[in-house]
């Protein structure tokens, strides 16, 4: 039970941090702060209701404004973050091997074989490399430090990669025979370090979207990356969303 109580920690930082920004936002005037720009003439502004002028004199009040701006966009952010982990929680059935692991004196004798993750691929995941530098604004759920993915299902993904130490890369370039792209995930397996790409496919409704997918999957194969081997494909509707069960069980498929 050891990702269940990892990810319980996970939330329990979360709502920590929540709280603590609800308790600093409650100490903050209400209002909406923004400015105008004309040439070198900034202006201060609030909507409390009506749009008020603010004065450089009350400089402490913009502050706090763009204070409590701040945090609510941070609020949001958090709880971008807690959806997938209390997803997992919601979703979490016991293995027989974490029920196995609960009794202390399997602990003792098991544990100790059970390798880190290694140094060199902790390196590869952590060095810099060339990412996907197209809409970056489109970048909205925060994952943990400074990853940002651009939707609820690659959040889910990346959450329960980092729980399973499972070393990955975000949006790495990719150049094959006919064109380079730039996987949703490229992971590398922690026991054999080989290289797996991950494609989230979320909008096969769409017919533009879906043949750009399908001369995307030929190129693909043509440099020997098939899918249900080196190649992990999902795909979801609006019906029927990537649920965290579905990837636990790809985990476990390929890595775990």
């Amino acid at each position: 039970m050891f990702l269940y109580q990892k990810m319980t920690e996970e939330k329990e930082r979360l709502l920590r941090a929540l709280e603590q920004v609800r308790r600093q936002l409650v100490t903050l005037p209400k209002g909406t702060f923004y400015y105008t720009k004309q040439q070198n003439r900034t202006k201060w502004f609030t909507r409390t209701p009506d749009r008020n002028y603010i004065p450089k004199k009350q400089r402490s009040l913009a502050e706090q404004l763009a204070l409590r701006k701040y945090l609510t966009e941070k609020q949001k952010d958090l709880e971008a973050a807690l959806a997938p982990v209390q997803a997992y929680l919601d979703n979490y059935t016991p293995r027989r091997t974490d029920k196995l692991l609960e009794d202390a004196e399997y602990q003792t004798l098991i544990l100790p074989r059970f390798q880190p993750l290694s140094h060199q691929l902790k390196q590869w995941a952590d060095a810099p490399y060339p990412q996907n530098t197209k809409y970056p604004e489109h970048k909205m759920h925060h994952v943990q430090g400074d990853l940002w993915v651009r939707s609820k299902s690659e959040a889910i993904i990346a959450t329960l990669l980092l729980a399973h130490g499972i070393p990955f890369r975000y949006e790495c370039e990719l150049e094959l025979t006919h064109a380079t792209y730039y996987p949703d995930f490229t992971l590398r397996h922690p026991e054999t370090g080989e290289v797996y790409y991950w494609e989230h496919l979320g909008l096969l409704t769409q017919d533009a979207y879906k043949n750009t997918t399908a001369a995307k999957l030929q190129n693909y194969i043509y440099d020997g990356i098939l899918p249900g081997e080196r190649l992990i494909l999902t795909t979801e509707t609006a019906q029927d969303p990537l649920s965290p069960a579905t990837v636990e069980k790809l985990l476990r498929t390929y890595f775990i």
